[in-house]
């Protein structure tokens, strides 16, 4: 697998509380749209339901 670089830029005063918010959030975020575990794109149609404990919707044609 090529590795992928994803940067996210944020002002310098930002705490380190918002740092953590923002990369649980963006993790979160990759893990719904694709990643699983291994860090690999899944397949179609293997969203996972949560996300911190929230269902996810799926789109209308998924369902």
């Amino acid at each position: 697998m090529n590795p992928r670089r994803l940067e996210v830029l944020l002002p310098a005063d930002v705490s380190a509380h918002d740092y953590a918010v923002v990369t649980h959030s963006i993790w979160a975020v990759l893990d719904v749209v694709g990643l699983d575990e291994g860090c690999s794109l899944r397949a179609d149609g293997e969203v996972d339901g949560e996300v911190d404990g929230e269902p996810v919707a799926q789109p209308e044609d998924d369902r």
